[in-house]
C-alpha cells in the first residue's frame, strides 16, 4: 500500500493514499456546502441549473446515469441481495417483496413533465418517488416525521426543527431556517476560516439521515449517496471498521 507522510505539530504520520482521497472527498463536500449555503436562492437554482418547479423529468433522468442511485453500500443492502437471490427457496418470499422492502421510503419531489403530444408546453408535477432515485438539483418537501434523504440546501422553512443526532450525538433539536446567518449579515464567517467552518453549523442546510421533528420545508438536493456528507463518514468508517 502507498503512503504519504502528514506532520501534525512535531508528529508525523503516514497515511495511505485511500486516506487522503477519502479527506480530500471530505473537503470538497464541505466547500460544497459552504458555497451553496451562502449563495443566495437565484444562484443556487443557476448552479444546480434547475428552478422553484424542480427538474424536468428528462433531466432527472440523465443526472441519475451521472450522479448514480441514492444509496450506500450497507450490510443491508447486501443482505437484500443474497436474500433475492434465495427468494425461491424462502417460502412466502419474493423478489418483489425484497425490493419492495428496500425502497419503500419515499420523498414528494416537484419535477416538470412536457406535454406528450407537443413536447412543448410542460406541467408541473408533484410525485412521490423512491428517494433512490433522487438527483443534485431535486426540488423535494420535507415535513414532520420525514428522514431526510440527501444533503439539502433550505429555500423555504416553516417553524422547522431538525434532529442532527446521528451526526452530532447531541439530541437536542436545531432550528433551521431559509437563510445562512451569512447572508443575513447576522453573522459574519471569515474568508480565512471558510475552509475549517463546520458544515453543521450552517443554518439552512440539512444533512442525509437526519430527521424532521416539525414543521417543513421545500429544499433543493446537493449531494446524494456516497457524496452527502454521511456517505463519506460511512466510508470512512467502514475502512477503519
Amino acid at each position: 500500500m502507498l503512503y504519504a507522510n502528514k506532520t501534525v505539530g512535531n508528529t508525523s504520520y503516514k497515511l495511505s493514499k485511500k486516506s487522503i482521497k477519502e479527506q480530500i472527498m471530505l473537503q470538497k463536500n464541505k466547500d460544497l456546502l459552504i458555497e451553496i449555503a451562502t449563495r443566495d436562492v437565484k444562484s443556487v437554482f443557476a448552479y444546480f441549473k434547475t428552478t422553484r418547479d424542480g427538474l424536468s423529468v428528462k433531466e432527472a433522468q440523465k443526472r441519475i446515469q451521472v450522479y448514480g442511485r441514492n444509496e450506500l453500500i450497507s450490510k443491508r443492502a447486501l443482505l437484500a441481495e443474497v436474500m433475492i437471490k434465495l427468494s425461491g427457496m424462502i417460502p412466502g418470499l419474493s423478489k418483489q417483496n425484497v425490493r419492495d422492502e428496500l425502497q419503500c421510503e419515499t420523498v414528494t419531489v416537484s419535477r416538470v413533465e412536457a406535454s406528450s403530444v407537443t413536447g412543448l408546453n410542460s406541467e408541473l408535477k408533484m410525485m412521490k418517488l423512491p428517494v433512490q432515485e433522487l438527483v443534485p438539483g431535486d426540488m423535494i418537501f420535507l415535513e414532520e416525521g420525514d428522514i431526510v434523504p440527501a444533503d439539502v440546501r433550505i429555500i423555504y422553512a416553516n417553524d422547522l426543527l431538525v434532529n442532527e443526532s446521528v451526526l452530532t450525538g447531541n439530541d437536542a433539536s436545531i432550528e433551521k431556517f431559509e437563510s445562512c446567518y451569512h447572508i443575513e449579515r447576522k453573522r459574519f464567517i471569515p474568508l480565512k476560516r471558510m475552509k475549517d467552518y463546520n458544515p453543521l453549523e450552517l443554518e439552512n442546510v440539512c444533512f442525509k439521515g437526519t430527521y424532521i421533528v416539525d414543521g417543513n420545508a421545500k429544499a433543493v438536493v446537493v449531494s446524494t449517496g456516497k457524496n452527502t456528507y454521511s456517505g463519506i463518514l460511512h466510508t470512512c468508517c467502514g475502512r477503519m471498521s
